[in-house]
């Protein structure tokens, strides 16, 4: 028959034991290798994406901080216009009274111009025509430089 007794049979079971046993302990340290490496991976892309999502938070952070700068600006320049512009009631009222202003000052001006006529026409054959004249060229430098100095007056009311 075979050379197999069963102390050759033990020692080939054992020996077979041993080999199946470390073959395990082989896989199983594998396995653990394998699993750190997973794990120690796994830490990383964690630490990474808190560090991404800080990142995120601070630039979300620093968006939302100029933004608001900038709405406090727009806000500072709204509260600017509206103390120092005129509105519009302000502004037709005023502009009114320039207009009537106006319409005084060129009546005065039709009128006196009128009256220096009526005079001309009155001291022609007097012989006063040429200071009659000196008079009319006085006057109406007069009323020009007035005419003048309200239109200089109502631009600078307007661009106020």
């Amino acid at each position: 028959m075979t050379d197999w007794s069963v102390d050759t049979l033990r020692e080939h079971m054992c020996e077979m034991f041993k080999l199946t046993k470390e073959d395990i302990d082989d896989r199983f340290q594998a396995q653990k290798e394998a699993t750190e490496k997973a794990l120690h991976s796994a830490e990383k892309a964690v630490e990474k994406a808190e560090r991404l999502a800080e990142l995120r938070a601070e630039t979300q952070d620093r968006i939302a901080s100029e933004r608001a700068r900038a709405q406090n600006e727009w806000r500072a320049s709204l509260q600017d216009m509206t103390a120092t512009y005129m509105t519009q009631a302000q502004y037709e009222a005023a502009h009114q009274v320039l207009v009537e202003k106006v319409a005084n000052l060129s009546h005065r001006h039709d009128t006196d111009l009128a009256y220096i006529r009526e005079q001309m026409g009155e001291h022609r054959g007097r012989g006063l025509g040429a200071s009659q004249a000196w008079v009319w060229v006085v006057l109406s430098i007069g009323a020009i430089v007035g005419v003048g100095g309200f239109l200089f007056g109502l631009i600078e009311l307007i661009t106020r």
